[in-house]
């Protein structure tokens, strides 16, 4: 994660790309944008607030030559020489619209900015930001004529957060750089981050983290719950998050043995894990370090509610991991032939 309290935005270009597919063209601005200070502070949250929050992280790739990428050539030289910030913009720009060939792709504006002093790792450096607004937000303008405040409707940017963005930071260069990618309309997928950006994800403890809980959510809902009910799925997902809030490494065979006393899941488990790895091209690492940051992010992500046929609901709690095994039993009412649940409690709240 990244600290962007002290953030400096010191170079701003505006442009204008459309839908290549649709013949929309583009629009190339010929000089920089005049900010002034509180425009300046405002663009800074607009531009970088959804990076705060951000855990996983990548790096440009190509796989002939990393100069060949693109946006990572433009970047380059950019770092290097401030002064011609804008001339790689329109190299972006234009590098944007090849990309913009999927009808479904929409037309907006294109910022590309530089940054100074963001924090990351205890390290100030600097950073080139791309970003692109796809979508106008409605808003109300009031102003006097005479005796009368008319009201207007307009139409414009709305500054809550960006449709796609990214941050590539100054440091790591000969690796490709570090950077940081949001894309908020996943229209096309592979749009923004594959042909546009061409970045891949960093593999270290966020990402090894983060694909462990992905694969044990996917695990959860095609075969724990499959094979045993909502509640199996639900108590597995808990006992899941405490071993590994309580462990600061991630060892597969031991959560394995730790987890399931059944043989038959363990070899369930094994198989699936084999099949997820091949399914979304990446390896689950046998042992790896905990990132308690991403545990944090993930676990409220997790969906806890089981939704009954009566039209009740009940809501469990991840923050509180041994809630399942403690104050809910599930049961079989021969009388009136109807599964339960049995919960209990001191108060209500």
């Amino acid at each position: 994660m990244i600290d962007v309290s002290a953030a400096i935005l010191n170079q701003l270009v505006i442009h204008r790309v459309g839908n290549q597919s649709k013949d929309e063209g583009f629009f190339i601005s010929n000089d920089m944008a005049i900010i002034d200070q509180p425009l300046s502070e405002l663009l800074l949250d607009y531009f970088l607030n959804s990076f705060t929050q951000a855990t996983e992280t990548y790096q440009f790739v190509h796989n002939v030559d990393i100069n060949m990428n693109v946006v990572y050539h433009s970047a380059k030289h950019a770092f290097e020489d401030p002064a011609t910030a804008h001339e790689q913009s329109t190299n972006i720009l234009r590098h944007l619209y090849d990309q913009s060939r999927h009808p479904h792709i929409k037309a907006g504006d294109l910022f590309v900015a530089t940054f100074d002093n963001i924090l990351l790792h205890d390290e100030l450096v600097s950073a080139l930001g791309i970003f692109k607004s796809e979508n106008k937000d409605s808003f109300i303008t009031l102003k006097e004529n005479d005796n009368r405040i008319m009201i207007n409707k307009e139409m414009g940017i709305g500054t809550r957060r960006i449709d796609k963005g990214c941050l590539i930071l100054e440091t790591d260069m000969a690796e490709g750089y570090r950077l940081f990618s949001i894309d908020h309309n996943n229209y096309d997928a592979d749009y923004w981050m594959r042909q546009f950006l061409g970045i891949d994800y960093i593999k270290d403890d966020n990402f090894d983290t983060k694909a462990y809980i992905d694969f044990c959510k996917s695990f959860s809902e095609e075969v724990v719950k499959e094979k045993l009910d909502k509640k199996g799925q639900i108590d597995f997902l808990n006992q899941s998050v405490r071993y590994l809030e309580e462990s600061e490494t991630v060892d597969v065979e031991e959560f394995k043995n730790t987890i399931f006393g059944d043989e038959e899941l363990k070899e369930d488990f094994d198989a699936y894990k084999k099949s997820f790895e091949a399914n979304n091209n990446l390896e689950i690492k046998e042992k790896f370090e905990v990132s308690a940051v991403v545990l944090k992010k993930q676990k409220k992500k997790l969906k806890s509610l089981i939704q009954l046929d009566t039209g009740i609901k009940i809501k469990l709690d991840f923050q509180n991991t041994e809630s399942v095994d403690r104050f809910i039993y599930k049961g079989y009412d021969m009388e009136r032939g109807m599964q339960f649940y049995k919960v209990y409690f001191n108060t209500e709240k």
